[in-house]
């Protein structure tokens, strides 16, 4: 497992990386087609849930990302926008 965060111009990214069993690129396409849909009725899975948390309190701009990682397994990217979202670009004052 491999967690890297990055701050830039508003812009928190976060990855998460894990070595576990392969994904394959259809796999990968589906989760991110599921990530993006904006159906009301869908299955809600902990990562769809996060995904739509944090657009909802973060803006379009943040969410969730589904990708290969470099390990074999599959990389998670959150990006949080501060600028839209929040009040100040200090987190660890903003409650969330």
């Amino acid at each position: 497992l491999r967690v890297a965060a990055n701050y830039a111009e508003g812009q928190l990214t976060i990855t998460v990386d894990d070595n576990g069993k392969g994904i394959e690129g259809p796999e990968i396409d589906d989760l991110n087609s599921r990530l993006n849909e904006h159906q009301s009725g869908q299955e809600i899975t902990g990562l769809i849930n996060i995904h739509k948390r944090l657009r909802l309190m973060f803006g379009q701009a943040s969410g969730l990302e589904a990708s290969r990682s470099d390990l074999g397994g599959m990389r998670i990217t959150a990006a949080i926008d501060l600028k839209q979202g929040g009040e100040s670009d200090d987190v660890s004052n903003n409650g969330r």
